[in-house]
């Protein structure tokens, strides 16, 4: 697949994103998007990221693929922010993208050159945590937060996840893993997990958001246990740019993100 990879980054043309709307409990509005990669292989269809990411990191394309979507990520905030909408943009963020010493710089350029201000941009960090221990990269972080970036942990609770994370990076959000959501009141552990890092939140002040929600039921319960924002398909699965002003349109605009 290296190869076919290399092949698809050289022009980009076979990538595109998808954005996956993140809902604000307390106001009822849509706070902002997560931008998702796809990568249509042109003679074997679509491409799960879970395939090729893993890949792009592994070969050094990662920082290639990372920009590009960060950039295509700005620019479509530029558009909808020419269309009157205003949102909240996540971007997935590799440790090994952190490894590199112009990573902030670049990050800075995108910006620039879209327009986009900073603090409408959240970097979420992705597995292989154990590279976020390197004080450059924690370094890179926090300049980051310097420029008004947020910074948010993805998959929170599996994996690398550390609660030493939330000393040493600049959080300012947490994603509880769909699994945890998605035994919300058939699991009591599941649920005494949930709480936790809700309270912790309070007590550290950072949102939470919760991934995977798939049912009414569960966004009662949440809002119940004092979260902060969801995702997932009970909202909305991952769509076209274009069709975000239409799911948008069920509901009030965030002025809070």
């Amino acid at each position: 697949m290296i190869q076919e990879l290399t092949k698809a980054t050289e022009h980009m043309h076979d990538f595109h994103l998808v954005f996956q709307p993140q809902y604000k409990l307390d106001i009822h509005a849509i706070a902002g998007v997560e931008a998702l990669i796809r990568w249509k292989h042109p003679g074997k269809g679509w491409i799960s990221p879970e395939q090729f990411i893993p890949v792009a990191e592994r070969s050094g394309l990662i920082g290639r693929i990372g920009l590009w979507v960060m950039q295509e990520a700005s620019r479509q905030f530029a558009a909808w922010r020419r269309a009157g909408i205003s949102l909240r943009v996540s971007v997935n963020v590799s440790p090994e993208q952190l490894k590199d010493d112009g990573f902030v710089s670049s990050v800075q350029t995108v910006l620039r050159e879209s327009g986009m201000e900073s603090d409408c941009l959240t970097l979420e960090l992705t597995e292989g945590a154990p590279l976020y221990q390197s004080p450059d990269a924690v370094a890179r972080l926090h300049r980051l937060r310097d420029l008004g970036c947020s910074i948010a942990i993805d998959d929170f609770g599996t994996g690398y996840s550390s609660l030493k994370y939330l000393l040493d990076i600049p959080v300012q959000y947490v994603k509880l893993d769909r699994f945890f959501i998605q035994h919300l009141g058939h699991h009591t552990r599941s649920e005494a997990i949930v709480r936790s890092v809700i309270g912790l939140a309070g007590q550290l002040e950072f949102q939470v958001i919760a991934e995977g929600v798939e049912s009414y039921d569960t966004i009662v319960h949440l809002a119940e246990l004092g979260c902060h924002e969801i995702q997932g398909y009970y909202i909305s699965p991952p769509v076209e740019a274009q069709h975000i002003p239409e799911i948008m349109a069920r509901y009030p605009v965030s002025k809070t993100t």
